[in-house]
């Protein structure tokens, strides 16, 4: 066998470094992660200290133990390739079996979507034609009922038709039969004065029975008409065997219900799961929001506070120093413009309180005089359409009231229940003995 030579560039060490040429990347793997290449740190170079080849080509072994330089023919690092080349196709074989599996199951759900549409169309088919049937059963039935319900009508008028007549002939009746009770104890009257001999001759079917012969013979009769034999239900086992089987028909049936509809149930279970994330979502976001607009309120209530504040100061200081009292003011403003608007007087810059009161005062005793004279009913329908409209809108205003004293209640049940608390726990160790107290 001739001996094989190398040339001088296949003789070089090419180094690799610690990466292993069939590694997969991290984008590629699903339950193992590569370790990132650690960068080995520099050493520094001193050349007052004997070095070996080892420091300056780690392919050589030491010295010392005489080994030449580890070719890439040897047996060592094939067999690192090997191992490294049947790792790779393991991880490309298990990404392939993912890849099947994740086909299949595709491919499964895909079958089983496509029952469930069926089984979907199938249903709302069956209540659409269901719906259609109970609609046209609806109507028809609504038909028999207003036919019956105007046939019960006619009924009823022919029935009260027949209950007057049957009164008046009940009247007449009555009194025929209290005149036949007056006559017939007359009659027995007339009877007991009579003698024996001509009772006998004249009166038919006369008995002297006893009135104890004729209760006992009563109690008798009753007493066998009491006395009822018991009678079976069941006159023969196969009767209680046909509504057992006719049970067991009807829980088959409820079972094969349960197993078509299980598999909807479990979806319709999901998609309220699914639902429920969602509107949690939305709550968390509607809580984010209502906090913001909490912090937008209290901000717009301070500054509403610094304007009242500035308000009351610029009226009490500066108004009122400028003008007259409140109460003096108010009350000639009320009497000119009751003056002016409500009596048509002029306008007069030189009137004051008391003119305008003593005007006012001469135009109501006019007022009521002039009231005494005319009909009180009239006065009255007057004065309630006169204030028919102010009344309805001091109802609204009360309502309004309390609608607002409501929503005040609640918008401050709701900013409390998203406050934090009050209190809180405080735990004070003395020498030996731990008190617990609540501190505001």
């Amino acid at each position: 066998m001739p001996k094989t030579t190398f040339k001088k560039h296949e003789r070089t060490v090419q180094d690799f470094g610690n990466r292993n040429p069939f590694d997969i990347p991290n984008c590629k793997r699903f339950f193992t992660k590569s370790r990132g290449f650690i960068k080995a740190k520099p050493e520094p170079f001193i050349m007052s200290e004997p070095h070996t080849i080892c420091d300056v080509d780690h392919t050589f072994y030491k010295i010392i133990e005489g080994r030449p330089l580890r070719q890439l023919d040897d047996i060592k690092v094939y067999m690192r390739n090997i191992r490294d080349i049947t790792l790779f196709k393991a991880n490309a074989a298990y990404l392939k079996d993912q890849i099947i599996q994740i086909d299949t199951s595709f491919a499964f759900e895909y079958n089983e979507y496509t029952a469930i549409e069926r089984l979907f169309t199938t249903c709302k088919d069956s209540f659409v034609k269901f719906a259609k049937e109970s609609y046209t059963n609806a109507k028809h039935i609504q038909q028999l009922a207003e036919d019956i319900a105007r046939q019960v009508d006619e009924v009823t008028e022919e029935l009260e038709s027949l209950s007057f007549r049957y009164v008046a002939v009940r009247n007449k009746v009555g009194v025929i039969l209290v005149i036949f009770d007056t006559l017939s104890m007359y009659r027995q009257f007339l009877d007991s004065l009579s003698p024996v001999w001509w009772r006998e001759k004249h009166v038919p079917g006369y008995d002297e029975k006893s009135l104890s012969a004729m209760v006992s013979q009563h109690v008798s009769n009753v007493k066998l008409t009491a006395d009822v034999e018991a009678k079976l239900f069941f006159k023969k086992p196969k009767q209680i065997s046909v509504v057992f089987d006719n049970l067991r028909r009807q829980c088959l049936t409820y079972m094969q219900i349960e197993a078509i509809s299980s598999s909807l149930v479990s979806s319709v279970v999901k998609a309220k799961n699914v639902l429920k994330a969602q509107a949690m979502e939305e709550i968390d976001e509607l809580q984010y929001l209502v906090g913001t607009y909490r912090e937008y309120v209290k901000f717009m209530e301070v500054k509403e506070e610094e304007a009242k504040v500035k308000f009351q100061r610029v009226l009490i200081n500066e108004f009122q120093a400028l003008f007259c009292s409140y109460d003096s003011s108010k009350l000639f403003t009320c009497l000119q413009y009751t003056n002016t608007q409500v009596f048509h007087g002029p306008e007069d810059p030189k009137d004051d309180i008391k003119t305008m009161m003593l005007h006012l005062e001469r135009e109501y005793m006019e007022l009521t005089s002039a009231l005494d004279s005319l009909n009180q009913v009239v006065v009255k329908e007057a004065t309630n359409d006169f204030f028919s409209e102010d009344l309805k809108m001091m109802r609204r205003a009360h309502k309004a009231q309390r609608d607002l004293k409501e929503c005040a209640i609640l918008s401050n049940a709701l900013n409390k229940s998203f406050q934090p608390p009050k209190w809180r726990h405080k735990t004070r160790e003395t020498t030996g003995v731990s008190t617990n107290r609540l501190v505001k």
